[in-house]
């Protein structure tokens, strides 16, 4: 609580010390040392604790959150579906393991059943669904209520920007605010937001039942099942209509969400088998873009100035899946002398660094043609990052979103691979949007073709950046 981490650890150890017995020292250590980015010794810690009491899901799901951090991404996820079987009716466990479901390259199917599993637990605590006192009078103004717990510098509350900007007259736009944090920009879409609740100290019935008080017509969840979201107040029905949008891409399995706002090329006809959601296509693209005021001035292509071919991914290193790294080892093989440049979170951490270049070197990649970069301090510093790059190669079956928007106002073409399902289709819909179809690719021999031509028209590149 006081910050005091280090002396934190140093207690947890010295009580382990006289009593290596209690497992709640080795899951406080584990904390201590969660929060101090030593993820590798906290999963260790939480391992110890469940070694000594197996039937505790917190420490399992500490321990599976450690794995996360530290990148362990196949340890982690065996240890989910293992607790899933082990603790079927705990909520928070079911989860991380639906969350996590979106990087692995899994079919639709066990996403969908993962999530309705999730759905039914939140009904059974919710219960049935309340009368609404809302009338169904078609002139008058509709209140929308918007929760999240990302209303300040984050990809959510900057593509949400445009569209208080931009409000119907026949709307009215109520935010509940669940942020732990809150900056300029949650000042600048206060100012612009009909009401504005702090709900993040308010529990989930208590969040649902002041939407009911302040006659909210339709509650919009930005969330989904993403750290600290507060999707679970949809189960509580806070609104006549339930709707998920913007920040997680699938299903959330709950029914207090009744539909999910998506477009024709993340979710053609037919997506709807794989949710419990009805389906609003908002075409041409679901998303709106606002270009960050923050972007420096377009840099040259470093192919273009004779400098080699630098491909690239800024994407969360969660996404870095084997199958993608496997795929960049094609494209650096394809392109003699080029380099593949990765930054992201926890790349700051050796532990982490280095696990990301063995499994690098074990999918093919060269360690001399890879660098990695930690994440940069400002966000004109990250944006700046784009001008070593030429070609942004996006990640599978997890496509990226801001960074794929970042990377194309830096001038930066970014090569995509076509997938099944709305978390591998965003991308596609990103690149239709912008007039780049021809950077798609329907199967991995043309995600490396693609690429290939690219590197192989400097100019071209360098007409990008122009242009």
């Amino acid at each position: 609580v006081l910050g005091r981490l280090e002396e934190a650890e140093r207690v947890f150890r010295a009580g382990i010390s006289m009593d290596g017995g209690l497992p709640s020292l080795h899951n406080g250590l584990g904390g201590a040392l969660l929060n101090q980015k030593k993820y590798d010794e906290a999963a260790e810690a939480f391992a110890r604790a469940r070694q000594i009491d197996p039937g505790s899901v917190v420490y399992l799901r500490q321990h599976a959150a450690a794995l996360v951090r530290a990148h362990r991404t196949a340890e982690a996820m065996a240890l989910l579906r293992e607790g899933a079987v082990a603790f079927p009716n705990d909520v928070l466990l079911r989860t991380q393991l639906v969350s996590s479901l979106n990087y692995e390259d899994v079919g639709p199917a066990e996403r969908l059943e993962h999530a309705r599993a999730l759905g039914a637990l939140f009904a059974r605590v919710a219960g049935p669904r309340p009368d609404f006192a809302n009338t169904r009078d078609a002139a008058r103004v509709l209140k929308v209520g918007l929760l999240s717990a990302d209303w300040f510098d984050h990809p959510v509350a900057h593509f949400m920007s445009p569209l208080f900007e931009h409000t119907p007259a026949g709307l009215r736009l109520h935010v509940y605010d669940a942020s732990r944090r809150r900056d300029a920009t949650t000042g600048k879409l206060r100012r612009l937001a009909a009401g504005w609740r702090e709900v993040e100290s308010l529990g989930d019935a208590a969040v649902a039942a002041q939407m009911r008080k302040d006659g909210i017509d339709i509650a919009v969840d930005l969330g989904g099942h993403t750290v600290d979201s507060r999707v679970a107040v949809m189960a509580f029905h806070p609104a006549p209509v339930g709707v998920s949008y913007l920040g997680y891409p699938a299903t959330t399995g709950m029914a207090g969400v009744g539909w999910r706002v998506v477009d024709s090329r993340t979710d053609p006809p037919g997506s709807e088998q794989w949710h419990t959601e009805r389906l609003l296509r908002l075409d041409p693209c679901f998303l709106c873009f606002r270009p960050p005021e923050a972007a420096p001035d377009v840099a040259p292509s470093p192919a273009a100035e004779g400098r080699g071919v630098t491909f690239g991914s800024f994407n969360n290193p969660a996404k870095l899946s084997p199958r993608v790294l496997s795929l960049w080892s094609r494209v650096l093989r394809d392109v003699p002398g080029s380099r593949l440049l990765l930054k992201g979170v926890g790349f700051d951490i050796p532990a982490v660094r280095e696990r990301l270049r063995t499994g690098a070197a074990s999918a093919g990649i060269d360690p001399s043609r890879l660098e990695v970069l930690p994440t940069t301090r400002t966000p004109a510093e990250h944006l700046a990052t784009y001008a070593r790059l030429d070609i942004a190669l996006d990640t599978y079956p997890y496509h990226g979103t801001t960074t794929t928007c970042e990377a194309l106002w830096m001038g930066v073409p970014v090569v995509t691979l076509e997938g099944a399902v709305h978390v591998s289709r965003v991308g596609v819909s990103l690149l239709h949007a912008a007039g780049c179809r021809d950077w798609i690719a329907k199967d991995e021999d043309e995600y490396v073709r693609i690429a290939s031509e690219l590197a192989a028209d400097p100019a071209g590149l360098g007409r990008l950046r122009a242009g």
